[in-house]
């Protein structure tokens, strides 16, 4: 970890880097506040965004329906990603024209959680729960590889080259993987479930939350 910063009292729920890869916002349900790289609070606002789960036995078990159907679009705008379906366990590939590349159904395997797209359009990756799984599709022929974590996976990024995949666990684990699915290296710093992950737009750093705390790698 290069540093560690904390609004000390609100679970972030979102990450983004803004356009100088500067500064990072983070989202809790309740504010928006903005920090510099070197942990100085640089603003705070009212209004946030939601939580992206629901609980059950005191672990995120599924989406909130509410966010449901979810879109996720591809870099280049050619695919999206349309996740709905009960408990949020089934989605679509679909094309720019809205026809359908390929649909999954993920039945009793688990709820997605998060969609991650690489910059050529060419991967996309899934987080999962009920087991301790991200999954590496090829956009146009389906599934690639699965990434076996050390806990149920709740939140993935993918590098800016397409390179590097980063996925975090329920725990507090983040592990980077390649671009084919091979294992390449685990950070250890957080203490619990990791919400959000995100790459700087440069690729030089990657900003990571779990409960009111960010950790810059």
């Amino acid at each position: 970890v290069l540093r560690s910063f904390s609004d000390k009292t609100e679970y972030l729920n979102s990450l983004a880097f803004n356009d100088d890869d500067r500064t990072i916002t983070a989202r809790s349900s309740s504010h928006t506040y903005t920090w510099s790289l070197d942990g100085r609070l640089v603003s705070a606002a009212k209004g946030g965004c939601p939580c992206r789960y629901i609980y059950g036995n005191g672990v995120p078990a599924r989406l909130d329906k509410a966010l449901l159907p979810l879109t996720v679009t591809s870099p280049s705008g050619n695919y999206r990603c349309v996740l709905d379906g009960k408990d949020s366990t089934e989605f679509s590939i679909l094309k720019k024209d809205g026809t359908v590349e390929r649909s999954y159904k993920l039945g009793d395997s688990g709820a997605v959680f998060d969609i991650a797209f690489s910059p050529d359009d060419s991967y996309f990756v899934t987080a999962g729960s009920s087991c301790r799984w991200g999954r590496l599709y090829d956009t146009r022929k389906g599934l690639k590889a699965t990434l076996v974590a050390d806990n149920d996976v709740c939140s993935v990024s993918v590098s800016p080259d397409g390179n590097t995949i980063a996925t975090g666990s329920f725990g507090g684990m983040i592990t980077l993987w390649d671009r084919s699915g091979r294992l390449l290296r685990r950070l250890k710093g957080h203490r619990s479930d990791i919400t959000s992950l995100v790459f700087s737009r440069d690729g030089k750093f990657l900003a990571s939350s779990a409960d009111a705390t960010i950790s810059l790698w």
